[in-house]
């Protein structure tokens, strides 16, 4: 697999019941995720790590690495080419501004809500976590679209509706207005 062809994923995620799967799929898959779950369990944490050298004792590919401390998020939307969330707006937000494609398993109603925004935009899937089987079918036609580059569609909507928001020089912009009323 040549570098252009290298898929680099960030999943911010608490934990839900097919995770573990998602994980799996994402090592069969050879996506390059960093993953930062911080009330992930160590059993799979330990399962999914890449050990020192390469592959994992269960012989996957091992291209999974996990983070210890809260990530800079925008710093993960520029380098990633799809993220995973749960769907809080906050870390949707930052990921659409980035123009990058998302698949969300959300967590609760609100969560829901955002995921359902992003898809109707064209700019990602979502799928229960108790789903397994939607899940990964949702995660492979993420990736396969992001294998089309640059005729992915996800990335394009994304793009699409990163161009429409308002930047955030726009928004300090207004902050500092309103400061000085």
């Amino acid at each position: 697999m040549g570098l252009a062809e290298v898929t680099l994923v960030f999943a911010y995620l608490k934990p839900f019941p097919a995770l573990p799967q998602l994980l799996q799929r994402l090592s069969e898959r050879h996506a390059t995720t960093l993953v930062f779950a911080p009330d992930l369990d160590p059993v799979h944490r330990q399962r999914f790590e890449q050990p020192e050298g390469g592959q994992d004792g269960e012989g996957a590919p091992g291209r999974i690495a996990f983070a210890d401390a809260p990530v800079d998020l925008a710093a993960a939307a520029r380098a990633c080419d799809l993220a995973l969330l749960n769907g809080t707006h906050a870390a949707t937000s930052v990921f659409l501004q980035a123009g990058k494609p998302m698949l969300h398993i959300p967590l609760n109603l609100e969560q829901g809500l955002t995921a359902r925004a992003i898809r109707l935009l064209g700019a990602g899937l979502d799928a229960a976590g108790d789903d397994t089987d939607r899940l990964i079918a949702r995660l492979d036609r993420l990736l396969e679209s992001l294998a089309a580059r640059p005729s992915d569609s996800y990335t394009q909507a994304a793009r699409r509706a990163a161009a429409a928001m308002p930047n955030a020089a726009s928004a300090d912009s207004l902050v500092d207005l309103i400061a000085r009323l």
